[in-house]
């Protein structure tokens, strides 16, 4: 059988948008219905406050688990070089001159001082070398030793022969694919085994042509909570009536979503008022619709697909990270666009002139999370937190933690 053309992925997403606009009208027409799960779950509270868990966390989510970086267009001419800052340990993202990537522990071989600071709004910087601030020990892009201050002080063949010449930078597992610079601190990342971790997810991660979006902004928040209560928020829709009442509860119906599974990755989309006046048209009379939905990458990222004003596709993605402890964490928050508004001052002005951190719902949201996770911190050993057959993704969230960690004990109603 002959090879069928690739659809198209502006076709695809339109396609995908009006299935779940379907079910959505559906849900509305049965009375304001949502997507369930099989039954309840229970969740100690210890998997949020436990030190234990949290290190572990750290050690196999973040460190052991392929993690987005940044986007291809943050890092896309030679020379560009980004730096990930959020795992408690650096790491150095490098393009060289053939436009291959590198990525490295961002720390020089000599005295162990950073190599190169994070760049201001999320950006990355056009270097040659990668020079030492400290003594100026240099390297190529390729994290090659390639000069030395005084370098005949390290000159001891008779006790360290070769010394400098075993001195090049530490490397880190990259690989680009999907639009996305994936890296993986400890153990092998490849192209292969990225495309086993997505696995059916690739094609709805392809269809958003993430490659073709460049960085409009970025903010960093900070909050006194776990990582994972602050994720929770973006997992459910149930708490837009209530929390959200003045802000997007105006807009979308609280607990009407749909849900699909693509473990350990989801999508969620949540019904918009203005959907129930299709639940009495002919399907063929509804309007063509835009993909809006939450792509959610394990462990920590999440792709908030919207619209802008002429049509083209935007993404706002929310990158989680653990803090210090358990009761901290900071979020990156980044908005990316087709070039061809990036390059707009004038749309960017008028489109992108907010800043999500001060957003109501951003602090609606963490304003909970942080109180919550005070009274977890207070609250007896036995207490259990409680997830809903209509909290189906804040569940599969739970689930893939649990089943990635395996001393994380998850129980079902």
């Amino acid at each position: 059988m002959p090879n069928q053309p690739k659809q198209d992925a502006r076709e695809r997403r339109i396609q995908v948008a009006k299935s779940i606009r379907k079910r959505l009208v559906q849900h509305i027409a049965n009375g304001r219905t949502t997507d369930m799960a099989e039954r309840p779950m229970l969740n100690s509270r210890h998997v949020y406050t436990d030190p234990a868990i949290a290190q572990n966390e750290k050690d196999i989510l973040f460190l052991q688990s392929p993690i987005v970086a940044c986007f291809s267009t943050d890092i896309a001419a030679a020379g560009d070089c980004f730096v990930l800052d959020d795992l408690n340990v650096s790491i150095l993202i490098t393009r060289d001159s053939d436009l291959r990537l590198s990525a490295f522990l961002n720390r020089c071989s000599h005295r162990g001082t950073r190599l190169v600071p994070p760049q201001p709004g999320g950006h990355s910087i056009n270097l040659s070398r990668i020079l030492c601030p400290f003594h100026a020990w240099c390297y190529n892009l390729q994290g090659n030793l390639v000069a030395v201050p005084g370098h005949e002080g390290f000159q001891d063949e008779d006790h360290h022969p070769g010394l400098l010449n075993r001195r090049h930078l530490t490397p880190v597992s990259v690989v680009e694919h999907l639009g996305l610079v994936w890296i993986q601190v400890k153990g092998a990342l490849t192209s292969e085994s990225i495309q086993g971790y997505l696995g059916e997810f690739a094609p709805e991660l392809e269809q958003l042509e993430l490659q073709n979006l460049s960085r409009v902004h970025s903010h960093d928040f900070v909050a006194n909570t776990n990582w994972k209560y602050a994720l929770d928020t973006y997992c459910e829709g149930y708490h837009f009536g209530m929390l959200h009442r003045d802000s997007i509860g105006d807009a979308y119906y609280s607990n009407v979503s749909v849900y699909e599974g693509f473990l350990p990755h989801w999508r969620i989309s949540f019904a918009a008022k203005q959907l129930e006046q299709l639940q009495h048209q002919a399907e063929p009379l509804w309007p063509q619709p835009e993909l809006n939905a939450i792509h959610f990458v394990f462990p920590n990222t999440l792709l908030v697909v919207g619209n802008l004003e002429q049509g083209e596709m935007c993404v706002r993605v929310f990158r989680l990270f653990p803090g210090d402890n358990p009761g901290t964490m900071r979020c990156d928050i980044a908005v990316f666009a087709p070039g061809n508004v990036v390059n707009d001052p004038q749309r960017v002005a008028r489109e992108f002139a907010y800043n999500d951190v001060d957003s109501p719902i951003t602090q609606e949201d963490y304003r909970v999370a942080m109180e919550g996770y005070k009274n977890l911190q207070n609250a007896p050993d036995d207490f259990e937190l409680v997830y809903g057959m209509n909290e189906p993704a804040l569940q599969a969230f739970h689930q893939a933690i649990g089943s990635r960690l395996g001393h994380i004990k998850i129980r079902s109603t």
